[in-house]
C-alpha cells in the first residue's frame, strides 16, 4: 500500500492525475484504514475538478482518523472551491482546533474570510499565520493587499501594507501578483513615483500586466501630473476588464475610484 501511495504521490507531481487516482485507490483496497491515503486521493480529484468525489474521499479520511487536522484543511480547500463558504469556515476552524499552531490553516482561513466579506476577521486570521511563520509569503502578500484596499478604510494601514509587500518581494522577487501587491500599496501610502516602479516590475513578470496594475498606473500618472498617461492606462484597464472581469467586484470598485480621480465618471471611453 505504501508503495502505491508513493507511486500516486510521483504521478500526481508529474501531472499525471488519471493514473495518480488510480495508485490512491489501489493503495486504498490493500489498506481500507488508510487516512493518508485517502487524504491524497481526495487531492489529486481535487486537482481534477471531481470535487464531490474530493469532498467524500476527505470526509472518509475524517472518518477513519477524526483528530486528522490536514484531512479538514483539505475538506476546506474542497468546500472552497465549490463556494460552500460557510461549510468550508467550519472546516477549517477544526483543523485549527486540533492543531492551535497550523499556521496554513489560519491562511486558509483568512482567504475564505475575505472571500465572505469578513474582512476584520480575514485580517485576524492572516496576522496569526504570520505570528506562527512569518515567512509565509502568500500570508504576507494576503495581508498587505487586504490592507492597502480593503473598503472599509478604518481597516487599512497602507504603511503596513507596504512593509509586509516589501517582505513579500524578497522571499519571492519573481511573483509579479506580489509585485503588483506592493504597487497598490505603495500608491494608497503616497509613494506614486515608487509605485509606478513596482507596477511597471509586476507588468513585466506578468506578460504585460492587467487591469489590476492598469488602475492604479492611471492614478499613479494622474498623481503625478501625466494625466495623458494617466488616460491611457484607463482606458486600457477598461477595454481589459470589459472583456474579461466586467463583473469583479473588486475591480469594479477601483474602476469608478479611477473615473472619479480622472474626472471621467461613469465614461469608458
Amino acid at each position: 500500500a505504501g508503495a502505491y501511495f508513493d507511486l500516486g504521490n510521483a504521478l500526481g507531481d508529474q501531472g499525471k492525475l488519471a493514473e495518480a487516482v488510480t495508485a490512491f485507490r489501489k493503495a486504498i483496497e490493500l489498506k481500507p484504514n488508510y487516512a493518508e491515503g485517502y487524504i491524497d486521493l481526495g487531492n489529486a480529484l481535487c486537482r481534477q475538478k471531481k470535487l464531490p468525489e474530493a469532498v467524500a474521499a476527505h470526509r472518509k479520511a475524517i472518518e477513519l482518523k477524526p483528530d486528522y487536522a490536514d484531512a479538514y484543511i483539505c475538506l476546506g480547500a474542497d468546500l472552497h472551491a465549490q463556494k460552500k463558504l460557510a461549510e468550508a469556515v467550519a472546516a477549517i476552524r477544526k483543523a485549527i482546533e486540533l492543531k492551535p499552531d497550523y499556521a496554513i490553516g489560519y491562511s486558509n482561513l483568512g482567504i475564505v474570510l475575505g472571500e465572505q466579506g469578513n474582512l476584520a476577521e480575514s485580517i485576524a486570521a492572516y496576522r496569526d499565520a504570520l505570528r506562527l511563520q512569518p515567512d509565509m509569503d502568500g500570508a504576507l502578500n494576503s495581508l498587505s493587499w487586504n490592507l492597502a484596499t480593503c473598503p472599509d478604510i478604518k481597516l487599512q494601514d497602507p504603511a503596513q501594507a507596504v512593509e509586509l509587500a516589501i517582505k513579500a518581494v524578497k522571499l519571492k522577487p519573481n511573483e509579479g501578483a506580489y509585485w503588483n501587491t506592493l504597487g497598490t500599496a505603495r500608491y494608497r501610502a503616497g509613494d506614486w513615483k515608487a509605485a509606478i516602479t513596482d507596477l511597471e516590475r509586476s507588468m513585466k513578470l506578468r506578460k504585460g500586466g492587467d487591469a489590476g496594475d492598469w488602475f492604479f498606473l492611471a492614478m499613479s500618472h494622474w498623481r503625478l501630473g501625466d494625466k495623458k498617461r494617466a488616460e491611457k492606462y484607463y482606458q486600457e484597464a477598461v477595454a481589459w476588464m470589459d472583456e474579461h472581469t466586467p463583473k469583479d467586484g473588486e475591480m469594479l470598485r477601483f474602476r469608478a475610484e479611477t473615473a472619479e480621480l480622472l474626472g471621467i465618471k461613469g465614461k469608458t471611453k
